[in-house]
């Protein structure tokens, strides 16, 4: 008699083996995307960064002001700006949300200090509101969308 087909086990052999490509395929998959995300994540803040700098060296005669009537070394001795100030001043989109959570607005602020010994400013990213910020100095966009700064 002549065999014209597969038996079962050929077949559940074959069914085993695409699982288990399967597997890792989604394995690799979901790995790679996350780490997309993170990737974009860390991108778009540095691009916030960025922006800030420029804003900063638009008004450096403004921040070397503020600067100059702080006690360089203590811990509030920083400046608050606000990514909403940055929005106001056209140099980034209003619509930057986390790639992580598409859902989540990057919505923070942008943390200032001087640095005396190099005379350069340090920035860093803070993902919550400049109310609650611990830096002596802040710039921020009320509701009627003004731009407002403590002195």
């Amino acid at each position: 008699m002549k065999k014209n087909g597969f038996t079962l086990v050929e077949l559940l052999a074959v069914l085993v083996i695409i699982g288990i490509i399967s597997a890792i395929s989604i394995s690799i998959y979901t790995n790679s995307i996350s780490e997309s995300k993170k990737s974009l994540s860390d991108f778009q803040k540095k691009q916030l960064i960025e922006s800030a700098r420029t804003y900063v060296a638009i008004n450096t005669i403004g921040f070397n002001n503020i600067f100059n009537k702080m006690t360089i070394g203590e811990e509030n001795s920083c400046v608050a700006l606000q990514i909403k100030v940055l929005i106001k001043e056209g140099l980034i989109s209003s619509n930057i949300v986390d790639p992580k959570d598409t859902k989540t607005k990057l919505d923070g602020y942008i943390k200032i200090k001087y640095n005396p010994s190099s005379s350069q400013y340090n920035y860093e990213y803070i993902d919550e509101e400049v109310e609650t910020t611990t830096c002596r100095y802040s710039y921020w966009v009320d509701n009627e969308n003004n731009i407002h700064h403590t002195d």
